[in-house]
């Protein structure tokens, strides 16, 4: 096993970014937060959503992988109103063969 810690992608010290298990990768929660940082992306849903899907990306790339070699991705929202406007941040993101995605409040 190797584990990943990306520094310019903000994270609490208890964790690392990602844990890389044969040829699986395990990506911890991603936030929506700024470079060097863990203030979240000013301007709500869209922007956090964007940013956490950067830092996503980010991580992947450390990893030696893409979005398109990611199964699955949970979504958490604390309000279901805003799930349109995090899809809209979300699709460009993952192409036309998205992987599964679980939205939840």
């Amino acid at each position: 096993m190797r584990r990943v810690v990306v520094p310019s992608v903000g994270r609490l010290p208890a964790f690392s970014h990602a844990s890389i298990v044969d040829r699986q990768v395990f990506v911890a929660g991603v936030l929506g937060t700024l470079p060097d940082s863990m203030s979240l992306a000013p301007g709500g849903t869209g922007p956090e959503t964007e940013q956490a899907l950067r830092n996503l990306e980010t991580i992947l790339t450390a990893c030696g992988c893409s979005f398109d070699d990611v199964a699955k991705v949970n979504v958490y929202l604390t309000d279901m109103s805003t799930f349109g406007v995090m899809n809209d941040a979300y699709t460009p993101f993952v192409g036309d063969e998205p992987p599964v995605k679980a939205g939840v409040t």
